[in-house]
């Protein structure tokens, strides 16, 4: 009893000298990647088109991968190899190339790659799994290994390493580090997150995402809390009880929503299609058929067009903002706005209508991506199953502003202060050699 009080005092002390870890995160682009989908032996059941499930091997999609990704750095293993790894709330597992992979043509446009050894502290269980998708097919295995950000001790993790991709990966990430609400091959199904909390590194059992518009490192994953200054009302963060689906033991970051609302467009959501995924790497707003369908002709009401399966419209016709009513933890109805400027992208003087048809699966008729989490920094509690939302200081007009620029601005300010620094130095020293030459001055009139 003594030696258990005594853990527990350690590991509350530890708790309460850890801090926050603010990872930064790139925005990267990659033109023509719309429609390129990957499969990997990993994940859960979800949205159909997504993935597909059977009881021993699961199957991935990633064809909605549009032209941008947020990419963290990630060491994996004791010699720490550096990773880029696209952030993403839906999958439970690290998933990485292997060499074997790279060395195929299917995953030669990789650059980065881990392989597993006892040197470096990883152990795999050469237990070969294989899963049939479309018209892809990946093979590879389950293996143990340390894994480590932003300057964190490395924890022992379960990562999923390719070994073989019969259709092409490509992509500026490596991989994915997922963040869902649990990883069944971890010990006790704990996440990521949750092995990082439990070992006292992080002070809470939490992560929150800012996903701004920049190319450059404007974009940030906090572990163990969240960032203040991404919020504009920090008083205004409001909690959501996930929804838990008792049929499977992998869960989602999933929520039910009341009510999607555009000027005169209302629709009030049922159980069987009000359920939200919390998606980070779907760079679109996405509602089922039915919906969409709805939506599509209140666009076309309004002069939209459709063109290469997005609808498109005059950018001077502002339609508004797309309103979602969910409720609360408390069973507080809380309103969220998606302005017009978040839900479309520009193009010469059409807008395009960053919003997708989805399958209904599972009751999910609503996917929440880049559209949402730009508007939102979202916030994700392990111990509590809650997301919870708060309006975000992101601006669209921030991606207008070429990464050239900025990065030229930066190096110019860095310049300006060290000439800054350079010239306070020169200045002080000559006062001090006047300061020296009046006293000798004085000196000898004394004399």
């Amino acid at each position: 009893m003594i030696i258990k009080q005594i853990i527990t005092i350690v590991l509350l002390l530890t708790l309460s000298q850890a801090d926050i870890i603010e990872v930064q995160l790139q925005k990267q682009s990659l033109n023509n990647l719309h429609h390129q989908q990957y499969s990997l032996n990993t994940l859960q059941e979800e949205v159909k088109g997504r993935f597909l499930y059977s009881s021993s091997k699961q199957s991935v999609d990633l064809s909605h991968l549009s032209s941008d990704f947020y990419i963290a750095t990630v060491l994996i293993g004791s010699n720490k190899t550096r990773l880029s790894l696209q952030i993403d709330t839906t999958s439970s597992k690290i998933i990485v190339p292997t060499q074997d992979c790279i060395k195929k043509s299917k995953c030669s446009i990789l650059a980065d790659y881990y392989n597993c050894t006892q040197q470096d502290g990883c152990t795999q269980d050469y237990q070969q799994q294989t899963k049939n998708y479309f018209d892809g097919l990946v093979s590879g295995y389950n293996a143990n290994t340390t894994v480590g950000v932003s300057g964190l001790f490395q924890t022992k993790q379960s990562i999923f390493l390719i070994k073989e991709a019969k259709q092409s990966i490509s992509g500026p990430a490596s991989g994915i580090l997922g963040l869902s609400v649990n990883n069944l091959d971890n010990q006790k199904n704990s996440s990521f997150v949750t092995i990082l909390y439990e070992q006292g590194q992080i002070p809470r059992n939490m992560f929150s995402l800012y996903l701004g518009f920049s190319n450059i490192f404007s974009s940030e994953l906090t572990l163990g809390g969240y960032n203040s200054k991404k919020l504009e009302n920090p008083s205004e963060i409001y909690n959501h009880n996930i929804s838990i689906n008792n049929q499977k033991q992998e869960q989602q970051w999933i929520i039910p929503v009341q009510k999607i609302q555009l000027d005169t467009f209302s629709n009030t959501l049922n159980p069987q299609n009000n359920l939200a995924i919390i998606d980070s790497t779907y760079p679109y707003l996405g509602v089922e058929t039915g919906i969409y369908q709805a939506m599509g002709d209140y666009f076309v009401q309004k002069g939209a067009k459709l063109k290469d399966k997005f609808y498109q419209i005059d950018c001077n016709t502002n339609l508004g903002d797309i309103q979602f009513t969910i409720s609360d933890s408390n069973s507080i109805n809380r309103n969220y706005s998606i302005p017009f400027s978040f839900y479309t992208e520009k193009s010469s003087d059409k807008c395009k209508i960053l919003i997708q048809s989805i399958d209904l699966v599972d009751n999910i008729g609503l996917r929440f991506g880049y559209v949402y989490l730009r508007r939102y920094v979202s916030m994700f509690d392990y111990s509590n199953k809650t997301v919870s939302f708060a309006q975000s200081v992101a601006d669209p007009d921030d991606a207008k502003f070429p990464t050239w620029a900025i990065i030229l601005i930066a190096v110019a300010a860095s310049i300006l202060v060290l000439a800054g620094i350079g010239y306070a130095i020169y200045r002080c020293r000559m006062n001090k050699k006047k300061t020296e030459y009046s006293q000798t001055l004085l000196s000898n009139t004394s004399i």
